[in-house]
This record gives C-alpha cells, structure tokens and sequence, in this order.
C-alpha cells in the first residue's frame, strides 16, 4: 500500500491487539536489479519521538479508525464462531435424552375439601400451617 509523506497511519499490534497512532515521515524507494521497493519510515508516538521502519513491525496497517474497527469486529467475530464451533463439537459427547412434554393437563386435587374452610398449606422447611379461609377472604375486603 502506498502512503504520503505526513499522512497519519493507525497501527495494529498483531501481538497485543492494541491500536496506536503514527505518521509517515520517510519513504525510501529502493531501486535494486531484482525490481523497485518503497519502504515507510514512522514516528511513534512515545517521548523519544522513536523512528522504525513500518516493514520491520509487527503490525497492520490501516489509514483510518473505521477501516481498522471493522477489521478488529469481524476477526473477535470469527473467533467467537471458532469458540462455539468447538462447543458444539465437544456438546457431541453427552446423549441426548427425550424430553416428553406434558400433554394432559394434571387435575390431580391436593387438598382435601373441607367443609370448616381451613385448609393446609406446606410453607416448605418441613413446616406447615393452617389457613382459615374465611379469615383470608376478611383481609380482601
């Protein structure tokens, strides 16, 4: 790809996945009996004002934050695919059982009717009470 000199260029670190800014400063074309070269030189963005060669770092290249974005989304996407292709191949190991659903409807009465209306209730904990009825109808009133 070819980049002007001054032109600001975002970095992605294949290593660490972080993005940093840099700008062009130097083009280098380099012109050799095996063919025509250009080589970028840019300034990092430290205290030092550090000076590498584009070529010799671990990174792609991208001209703007968009293009760089849409990169970064689709490679997390392809590798949460890989992640959940794998799930579904190791899901293989448990057996499937049949899960019957439930066509009648359960009219089984646990409560006995009784004609006191006080009825009994299991309030869970091995407890359970006794409710008046009438006394519940009181507290809707």
């Amino acid at each position: 790809m070819n980049y002007t000199v001054g032109q600001i260029l975002y970095l992605l670190s294949t290593k660490s996945m972080k993005v940093f800014p840099v700008q062009v400063v130097e083009e280098i074309i380099k012109k050799t009996i095996e063919g025509t070269g250009v080589n970028y030189t840019v300034q990092l963005p430290d205290k030092e004002k550090t000076r590498a060669d584009l070529a010799d770092l671990d990174v792609k290249p991208f001209t703007d934050v968009v293009e760089c974005k849409k990169f970064m989304l689709q490679n997390a996407e392809a590798s949460i695919d890989s992640v959940l292709k794998k799930a579904g191949a190791v899901e293989k190991v448990f057996k499937a059982k049949n899960v019957k659903e439930i066509k009648e409807p359960i009219d089984k009465i646990v409560q006995n009717e009784e004609s006191d209306g006080i009825i009994n209730v299991d309030i869970g904990g091995g407890l359970k009470a006794r409710v008046n009825v009438s006394e519940l109808e009181k507290l809707k009133q």
